[in-house]
């Protein structure tokens, strides 16, 4: 996979590169990026997007929340929340072409990282609800992906020249787009300082560092089921003892 990540020293030295590169394995190990992307990151922009090139050219927004929740996909917008109602106006996610740099013709895909395997992220078609397939829900230039659900397509197509095109524009936009202006010139001139190679091998160990805290924390997550289970049970014994 090619990155092209921006970070100030100080940036780096406070350690924000760790979220995209754990953004990048993860979504390696689901299949929605391969060897063969190549992505676009401000690791010190306010919100987790970056720029990528799969089979498309796509401004990517990765919401992680304990719950699907539901989206709401409208003209040239996409909005998260956690009810059906409240994708109107209490949302909490709101992806609107308008208010993102790039031409008209960029695409928008929001993947959803809920903690609730099993049960999906609810589409909303405008007004209507509408079912995903393999994790996948597009409506023109709006893509919502269900993370927990999702399933790479078995033969992906590669990008045609068209979109490595417009990848290699919007990217690098994309990447200055909250940058000063001097730090934005300083990505123009050298961009390819910026670049870097990140290996399959690369991906899967930090996927296998990703598994170990994975690991450690279920093993927290019994401890305390097993506490709730033995409460709740004296709970219960008291209640038949005292009746």
């Amino acid at each position: 996979m090619k990155a092209y990540i921006y970070a100030s020293p100080a940036g780096a030295e406070a350690g924000v590169l760790s979220q995209c590169f754990i953004d990048f394995a993860e979504l390696s190990r689901r299949g929605f990026l391969n060897e063969d992307s190549t992505v676009w990151a401000n690791a010190e922009a306010p919100h987790a997007s970056f720029w990528a090139l799969t089979e498309r050219s796509q401004y990517v927004y990765v919401y992680r929340s304990t719950e699907p929740g539901y989206v709401r996909l409208t003209s040239g917008r996409i909005r998260w929340a956690r009810t059906f109602d409240d994708t109107v106006k209490k949302f909490e996610v709101d992806l609107d072409t308008k208010a993102i740099p790039g031409e008209p013709d960029k695409h928008l895909t929001l993947i959803v990282k809920h903690r609730m395997p099993g049960q999906t992220v609810k589409i909303i078609d405008e007004s209507r609800r509408d079912e995903q397939t393999d994790g996948v829900f597009t409506k023109g230039q709006l893509t919502v992906i269900d993370l927990p659900a999702f399933k790479p397509p078995a033969n992906p197509q590669p990008a045609s020249e068209f979109e490595i095109n417009h990848a290699r524009y919007h990217g690098v936009n994309h990447m200055m787009s909250t940058l000063d202006p001097e730090n934005a010139e300083l990505v123009r001139k050298h961009l390819n300082l910026y670049a870097f190679d990140i290996e399959p091998e690369t991906i899967q160990k930090l996927n296998e560092h990703l598994d170990v805290i994975e690991g450690y924390a279920s093993q927290y997550a019994e401890v305390l089921y097993n506490r709730l289970a033995t409460a709740l049970n004296g709970d219960a014994t008291d209640s038949i003892a005292s009746a």
